[in-house]
This record gives C-alpha cells, sequence and structure tokens, in this order.
C-alpha cells in the first residue's frame, strides 16, 4: 500500500521528459492489469500535474486513448468482482439474520410455559 503523500511526492519531482515514458508503462500496466488501483491513482495524478504539457503533446493522444480502453477494462473485472463478493456477503448475511433471529410465539403458549417452570417458594422460619 503506497500512502497518497508519498506517491504525490514521487511523482512530482518527476520531469516532464520522464512523464512520457511514465505513460508507456502506465499503458503496459493497464494492458496487464497490474494493480489496477495503483496505476489509475498514479495515472490521475499525473493528468491533473501535467494536463497542459499533456495536451499540447499530439503524441500523447493515440497512447492516452490506449490507456483509457485498458483501464476501462481493467476497472470493469474490477467492479464485477467487487459486485460478485458483495452479492455473496448480503447472501451470507440473509442466511444468518434468519438463522440468529428467533421466530414469534403465541403469548399464551409462552407464559403457560414460564408458569409450569417458576415454583412457588415457601418461605420458613428458622427456629433456634
Amino acid at each position: 500500500r503506497v500512502r497518497a503523500a508519498d506517491l504525490e511526492d514521487a511523482l512530482l519531482v518527476l520531469p516532464f521528459t520522464h512523464v512520457l515514458s511514465l505513460m508507456a508503462y502506465i499503458d503496459h500496466w493497464a494492458c496487464r492489469e497490474w494493480n489496477t488501483a495503483l496505476t489509475c491513482r498514479v495515472l490521475f495524478f499525473m493528468l491533473k500535474t501535467h494536463q497542459n504539457q499533456i495536451v499540447a503533446t499530439r503524441t500523447m493522444r493515440a497512447q492516452l486513448s490506449s490507456i483509457r480502453t485498458h483501464l476501462r477494462a481493467g476497472v470493469r473485472v474490477q467492479r464485477d468482482y467487487v459486485g460478485y463478493n458483495l452479492a455473496a456477503l448480503q447472501s451470507l448475511r440473509a442466511d444468518w439474520e434468519a438463522n440468529a433471529t428467533a421466530e414469534f410465539f403465541d403469548e399464551k403458549d409462552i407464559q403457560g410455559i414460564l408458569d409450569a417452570q417458576l415454583k412457588k417458594r415457601k418461605f420458613t422460619g428458622l427456629k433456634a
């Protein structure tokens, strides 16, 4: 896990000439779906920081298009994975609630059972 502050500090000192090669690596990572969350974080920070230079560079258009298609596919896989896990957790919760909750009974029957269980105590005095 990479802290956001550390990631931003490392990417902020990167010169723009290296940003172009980093975009090629981001495209490679997105294509192979390696750590999609971290790849998106790096890409979004780089786009936010160097937006003017990236827009002015015509050669980046094809690469950004490729990154977009690969990241969309990777994020879709992650979304489906999380959705599947969420559905499984909801199913487990429903099963647990069905087994953990008591069923409702008639109050007269319950009171009859409680009265039968209670025995009247007889107090006797101690004689010395």
